[in-house]
C-alpha cells in the first residue's frame, strides 16, 4: 500500500469515529431534553380502596316536634322517625345483602356517591363508605354542616342538613375538584327503597304524571331515566331531521319532584323529594325490583358535567368528552315526610304539601269559570315558482264571525292569533311585525286577543332569521330542534325588546309565548341556568302571558299555561297515568291542553281534560285545512271551524255538567276496574270516569262509554 493511501485511510477512520461520537452525544442530549418537550404529564391513576361496608351508628341528633333525625358522623347516614305515626325512614342500607355484589352494596350503603372521568377516559364511581372521609362538623339542634372529601379522587364539598318542620333539607355546596373531572353525584339513593314486591308506588312527573306500582312484578328490563325539563339539546349532535321525524319524542319530566308511597294500613307513609336547587341539572332514576337488583329505588342524579361529541373533521367523526366547565357547584334536595290523613290519599297528600310550600301566590281554582282557548291560524306561506305565495286561512272578517258564533255558546273564550305577520306563519319568526294586511286590516281591533310569538324555535324557511341569531351547540354547530333553528337567548332578548315597543303602538299587550315552556337548552357559551335567566328576564316583560309548555320554571313568568300533555311517555316501567302535573300547575292559573281537534282520539282526551282539571284548546281556521297541504303547517289535518262548531258546543255542555267538581281538586283517585276511575273531590263530590267502550253501573248509577257520572253530588 502506498504511504499516501495509508494516511488517507487513517483520516477516513478518524472522521467516521468523530462523526459517530458526535451522533452519540447529540442523541444523549436529545434523550435528556426530550421529556420536557414531547412527554405529556400522566394523570394520577385512580386506585380503589379495599371494599368496606359500614354499619351506621347514629350518634348525632336533629329534632323538632314532628321529626327526630339520627345521623352517623362517620358516613352521614341518617334515620328519620316521624313522631306523628312512628314511621321510620332509613337513608342507607344498614346491613349487607347477600343477593347484591360489592358494587351495589357500596352504592346503597353510601350516603353520597360521585362519578368522575378518570385518566383512562372511563367513567368511574367513588363511594363515601369506601373512598370518602367526613370532617369539620358544625352542629346545632336543627342543623348540621359537614365537610366531605374523596382523597383518592381529589373531590370535596360541604353538606348541610336543616330540619324544617316536617322536612329535611340537604344542601351540597362548594364542590371542588383537582385530579379528575367530576361528572355527577347521587345523594341518598337508598332512602325510600324496598325489596321485592311491596304495597307501594313511586310517583314521577313524566308528561301528565305516572305511577309505578311496586306491588306488581314487572316485565320491564330498563329503568326510568329522565332528565328534568327534557334533554339538553345543546350537547347533542345535529343530525338531519328526516332520520328521526317519525320517532315520537318522550314527554318532558316537568316538575322537580318525585314521590314514594307505602300503603301499610295504620303504618302507611309517604315521602316527597323536591330538588330545590340544581333542578336544571337533575336526572330522575327509578328502578323496580328485578331491574338489575331486587330493590325498588328512586333518586335524583345531579349531572355536573354532560358528555358530548367533539368533532375531529368535517365528515362528522369525533370522540366523546365531558364538558369543560362544571354545571353548578351547589344543589339541594328536600325530603318531606308525609303522614296519612284520613280524608286524603297519600298521593294527593304529597301533592298538596308541595302546593302549600312552593305555590306562593295561589289562584283559587274554584274562583275560575272554565275557559276555552282557540288558536287561530290567519295565514301560511307556500313555496311557489318565484319564492313564496300567501295562503289565507282566516281573515279578520272570518275571525269576527267565529267570535260571534262562539260567544253565543259562552263568552269565556280566549283567542290566540297565529300567522298574522307579513308573508304567513312559517317565514316570519323571530320577527313578527309588519302585519299581513290581506288577513288583518286593523291590528288595533284585535288588541284584546293574544298574539302568538315564537322567538326560540324558528322555521328554517323564515326570511327574518339571520345566521348570527342562531345559537351554537357544544359541537360548534348551528343548533336545531325538530327541523327548526334555535335562537340565541341574547338575540331573543334583543328582538323582543324591539318588538314590544312596536306592538304597543297598536295597543297590543297580550302575548302567547311559544316553545319556552317545553325546551331549555345550553349553548356553546352558556349553561341551562344562564339561558333561563336571560329568557325569563325577557319574557317577564310580557305580563301574564300564555306560555306553551309545562316545565316548572314557566310559573315564574306565565299567567296561563298551554299545551299540557294528557299522557306520559309510556315507558314499560310505568303502570298508569296519574295527573300530577295539572294538579300542581292549575294552582298558578288556567292550564290548557294541546289542541283536541288534532288528537287521534278526541273523546278520550276530552274526558281526560275534565278529570285532570285541564281546559280544552282547539286549533282552528275558517278555510279548509286542505289548503295547508303544501305548507309547513301540513300536519294540521282537521281545523275548519264549521266542522268543529257542534263538537265545541257539546264540549261546552260537558264542562257545564262537570262544573260542580271541576272547580274543586281531587283528594282521592281509585281505579275500580280497568279503565274506570272513581275520584273524590275536596268538596265531597264523587265522580266515576268511564274510559272504556262499554256501559258500566256503579252504585246503581249508569255510566255511558267514554263519559262520567256524578255518584254523590254536594
Amino acid at each position: 500500500m502506498l504511504k499516501s493511501d495509508k494516511y488517507s485511510a487513517i483520516r477516513r477512520i478518524a472522521f467516521k469515529s468523530v462523526l459517530v461520537f458526535l451522533t452519540i452525544v447529540l442523541i444523549a442530549l436529545l434523550v435528556k431534553s426530550g421529556p420536557e418537550v414531547v412527554t405529556q404529564v400522566t394523570q394520577k391513576t385512580f386506585e380503589e380502596a379495599p371494599y368496606r361496608f359500614h354499619v351506621p351508628d347514629y350518634l348525632l341528633k336533629l329534632e323538632n316536634n314532628i321529626l327526630s333525625v339520627g345521623i352517623d358522623p362517620r358516613s352521614l347516614a341518617f334515620i328519620v322517625e316521624d313522631k306523628r305515626n312512628g314511621a321510620i325512614w332509613k337513608s342507607v342500607m344498614p346491613n349487607e345483602d347477600s343477593e347484591l355484589n360489592q358494587t351495589w352494596n357500596l352504592f346503597f350503603n353510601s350516603s353520597i356517591s360521585v362519578e368522575f372521568y378518570d385518566s383512562s377516559k372511563n367513567v368511574r364511581r367513588a363511594y363515601l363508605t369506601r373512598d370518602g372521609e367526613v370532617s369539620k362538623y358544625s352542629y346545632a339542634d336543627s342543623s348540621l354542616t359537614a365537610h366531605v372529601r374523596f382523597g383518592n379522587v381529589g373531590i370535596s364539598f360541604d353538606v348541610i342538613y336543616e330540619l324544617v318542620d316536617d322536612s329535611l333539607r340537604i344542601s351540597v355546596n362548594n364542590i371542588k375538584e383537582s385530579e379528575y373531572k367530576i361528572l355527577g353525584i347521587y345523594v341518598y339513593p337508598y332512602i325510600g327503597a324496598s325489596k321485592g314486591t311491596v304495597a307501594g308506588s313511586f310517583l314521577v312527573a313524566d308528561g301528565v304524571g305516572a305511577k309505578i306500582d311496586l306491588s306488581k312484578t314487572t316485565t320491564a328490563t330498563a329503568p326510568l331515566k329522565m332528565r328534568m325539563y327534557g334533554e339538553d339539546i345543546g350537547f347533542q349532535e345535529v343530525i338531519p331531521y328526516k332520520y328521526f321525524k317519525n320517532v315520537k319524542s318522550p314527554e318532558n319530566y316537568a316538575l322537580p319532584i318525585y314521590g314514594i308511597i307505602y300503603n301499610e294500613g295504620q303504618n302507611s307513609k309517604g315521602l316527597l323529594g323536591v330538588i330545590e336547587k340544581g333542578d336544571f341539572y337533575a336526572e330522575i332514576n327509578a328502578y323496580r325490583s328485578g331491574i338489575v337488583t331486587p330493590f325498588n329505588w328512586i333518586s335524583p342524579r345531579i349531572v355536573l358535567r354532560d358528555m358530548h361529541k367533539k368533532l375531529l373533521n368535517k365528515a362528522g367523526e369525533g370522540i366523546t368528552i365531558p364538558q369543560e366547565e362544571i354545571n353548578t357547584t351547589s344543589f339541594s334536595v328536600r325530603y318531606f315526610f308525609i303522614s296519612q290523613p284520613s280524608e286524603y290519599s297519600l298521593e294527593y297528600s304529597l301533592l298538596r304539601r308541595f302546593v302549600e310550600e312552593y305555590v306562593e301566590e295561589k289562584t283559587a281554582v274554584e274562583s275560575r269559570a272554565p275557559m276555552f282557548k282557540f288558536d287561530i291560524l290567519m295565514s301560511e306561506a307556500k313555496k311557489s315558482t318565484f319564492g313564496y305565495s300567501l295562503v289565507e286561512m282566516t281573515t279578520e272578517e272570518d275571525l269576527t264571525k267565529m267570535k260571534e258564533m262562539l260567544n253565543r255558546i259562552s263568552k269565556e273564550n280566549i283567542f290566540v292569533l297565529r300567522g298574522y305577520s307579513k308573508g304567513g306563519l312559517s317565514i316570519n319568526s323571530p320577527i313578527h311585525i309588519p302585519f299581513e294586511k290581506k288577513v288583518m286590516n286593523n291590528a288595533n281591533n284585535l288588541s284584546k286577543d293574544y298574539f302568538y310569538v315564537e322567538y326560540i324555535s324558528v322555521s328554517k324557511e323564515s326570511k327574518s332569521v339571520r345566521k348570527n341569531y342562531i345559537a351554537q351547540n357544544r359541537l360548534e354547530q348551528l343548533m336545531e330542534y325538530e327541523n327548526t333553528y334555535i335562537i340565541s337567548p341574547y338575540a331573543v332578548k334583543r328582538i323582543l325588546d324591539e318588538e314590544l315597543a312596536e306592538f304597543s303602538e297598536y295597543g297590543i299587550s297580550n302575548f302567547a309565548i311559544g316553545t319556552f315552556g317545553k325546551l331549555m337548552y345550553s349553548t356553546y357559551t352558556d349553561n341551562r341556568q344562564d339561558v333561563f335567566e336571560v329568557l325569563s328576564e325577557a319574557f317577564s316583560k310580557m305580563s301574564k302571558a300564555i306560555v306553551y309548555g309545562t316545565n316548572w320554571y314557566v310559573t315564574k313568568v306565565a299567567g296561563m299555561i298551554s299545551d299540557a300533555p294528557l299522557s306520559n311517555s309510556m315507558y314499560e316501567i310505568e303502570d298508569e297515568e296519574f295527573p300530577i302535573v295539572p294538579y300542581i300547575l292549575r294552582h298558578f292559573g288556567p292550564v290548557f291542553s294541546k289542541p283536541l281537534n288534532l288528537s287521534s282520539d278526541y273523546n278520550y282526551e276530552l274526558l281526560k281534560c275534565i278529570e285532570y282539571g285541564v281546559l280544552p284548546s282547539f286549533y282552528l281556521t275558517w278555510e279548509n285545512s286542505e289548503k295547508l297541504v303544501e305548507t309547513q303547517s301540513r300536519d294540521l289535518i282537521s281545523t275548519k271551524f264549521t266542522d268543529w262548531y257542534e263538537k265545541i258546543k257539546e264540549a261546552r255542555e260537558l264542562y257545564s255538567k262537570a262544573l260542580g267538581f271541576f272547580l274543586s281538586v281531587p283528594r282521592h283517585r281509585q281505579e275500580i276496574s280497568k279503565g274506570v276511575y272513581k275520584v273524590t273531590y275536596e268538596n265531597e263530590t264523587v265522580v266515576v270516569f268511564n274510559y272504556t267502550d262499554k256501559v258500566i253501573n256503579v252504585d246503581g248509577i249508569t255510566v255511558e262509554p267514554m263519559s262520567f257520572a256524578v255518584i254523590n253530588k254536594q
